[in-house]
C-alpha cells in the first residue's frame, strides 16, 4: 500500500496494470527535487508492535538531531565470493566503506550466519547485514545496545511483513528494541528491487538527506514491496560539521563520540569529519573518565602499536563502562592484542 501511495501525484497518468513502476526520484541529487511536482510522494510508517513504539520513533529521532548520530556501525556479511546472491554482499561491503570514510568506527563480520547470540554489538549506531527470516542471534537478544537515532536494516525478502509483531521478521522487533529508522520489503522484492543500500546511506550521511529523502531517492521502483519505518523527516546528518564540532554538547557521551569524529584538518581550519582511526588521542576531549572515550582512545594506541599506553586506556575503560557490550568487546580485542 505504501509504494502505491507514493504514486499518488501521477494520478492523471494511465496506471500500469501489472509490474514495477520506475521512481522518478531514484538517484536523485537535490532532495528538494523529491517532492509531488516530479512525481512522487514520500510515503513512510510510524508503527510498530505497539502506538507507544511507534510513538517512541519520533522521540528518538528528536534526540539525535539535536545530540548526533553516535556510536558504532556494523555490516553484517555472509561472505560470498560467487553465486548469484554475491551483489547482496557487494552493496553491504559498500556500506561499510561509506560509514567507516564517513568517521564511524565499521565492524564487519565476514561469516555466513548472522551476528550470534552473546556478539559483542555495543554502541549500534548503524546496523545492515543478512540473511534471515525471522530476528535472531544478537538481535533476539531481551536488550539490544542500540544508540538514540539508530538505523537498523536487515535484507531479507519479507523482513518488513510483520511489522507489528515484536518478535517476527526484523522490522517489528528493531522497532521494539530501540532502532529509530527501518526499511525493508513485504513481499518477494527480487535483490535487485530492493532499495540500493549504499546509495541510501551515501545521501543520508554524505548528503544530509532526512530519512524519507534518502529512501526514495535509493528506491527504484514503485508500485512495489518497500516500506520505509521511522519519521520520515528525520535527518541525523543535516547539521553542518563545523557547527556540530564547536558546539556545547548536553551530555558526555555525545561530547566523547563527537572527539572521535571531528578533528581540525590544520592548526587553524574548523573542524571536519574524519575517520576515527588516526594516530593520536582525544586528548581535547574534556571528559577524562568517560568509558567511550577510553574504549576509542584504547583502540587507537593498540593499532599504534602502544601497547602500555594501550593496557591502561583498556583497564579505565572497562572500569568506567555501563555497557555489558562494550565490556565484553574490549576483553575480546585486549586477547587478541595479546597474543
Amino acid at each position: 500500500m505504501d509504494s502505491e501511495l507514493a504514486m499518488l501525484p501521477q494520478l492523471d497518468q494511465a496506471p500500469k496494470r501489472f509490474g514495477i513502476v520506475a521512481n522518478p526520484a531514484y538517484k536523485q541529487s537535490e532532495a528538494k527535487q523529491i517532492s509531488p511536482a516530479n512525481g512522487v510522494l514520500m510515503v513512510a510508517r510510524l508503527d510498530g508492535p505497539s502506538a507507544d513504539l511507534a510513538k517512541r520513533l519520533v522521540n528518538r529521532a528528536v534526540v539525535a538531531e539535536k545530540d548526533g548520530l553516535w556510536g558504532r556501525a556494523y555490516v553484517d556479511l555472509r561472505g560470498l565470493t560467487d553465486g548469484p546472491y554475491k551483489p547482496g554482499d557487494d552493496r553491504l561491503r559498500r556500506v561499510a566503506e561509506i560509514t567507516r570514510r564517513s568517521g564511524f568506527t565499521t565492524v564487519v563480520d565476514e561469516q555466513p550466519a548472522t551476528l550470534p547470540v552473546g556478539y559483542p554489538a555495543s554502541q549500534i549506531a548503524i546496523y545492515v547485514g543478512w540473511y534471515g527470516i525471522n530476528v535472531e542471534g544478537v538481535f533476539a537478544e531481551s536488550t539490544v545496545e542500540f544508540m538514540p537515532g539508530a538505523i537498523a536494516y536487515h535484507l531479507h525478502s519479507f523482513n518488513g511483513s510483520m511489522i507489528r509483531d515484536a518478535h517476527a521478521r526484523w522490522i517489528g522487533p528493531f522497532v521494539r528494541k530501540g532502532a529509530t529508522a527501518t526499511f525493508g520489503s513485504v513481499y518477494e522484492p527480487y535483490l535487485e528491487l530492493t532499495p540500493d543500500q549504499p546509495l541510501f546511506f551515501s545521501r543520508l550521511i554524505q548528503d544530509g538527506f532526512s530519512f524519507g529523502e534518502a529512501g526514495y531517492a535509493a528506491t527504484r521502483a514503485l508500485s512495489w514491496q518497500t516500506v520505509f519505518v521511522g519519521d520520515p523527516l528525520y535527518r541525523p546528518f543535516g547539521r553542518d560539521p563545523g557547527k556540530r564540532c564547536g558546539r556545547t554538547w548536553p551530555t558526555e557521551t555525545a561530547l566523547c563520540w563527537n572527539g572521535f569524529t571531528c578533528w581540525p584538518s590544520t592548526r587553524d581550519s574548523p573542524p571536519v569529519l574524519r575517520p576515527r582511526r588516526r594516530s593520536r588521542t582525544c586528548d581535547n576531549c574534556r571528559n577524562k573518565k568517560s568509558a567511550v572515550l577510553k574504549g576509542e582512545t584504547w583502540e587507537l594506541l593498540s593499532a599504534d602499536g602502544q601497547a602500555e599506553s594501550a593496557s591502561e586506556a583498556f583497564a579505565t575503560a572497562a572500569r568506567l563502562s555501563t555497557s555489558p557490550k562494550q565490556r565484553q568487546r574490549l576483553a575480546a580485542e585486549l586477547a587478541r592484542f595479546q597474543k
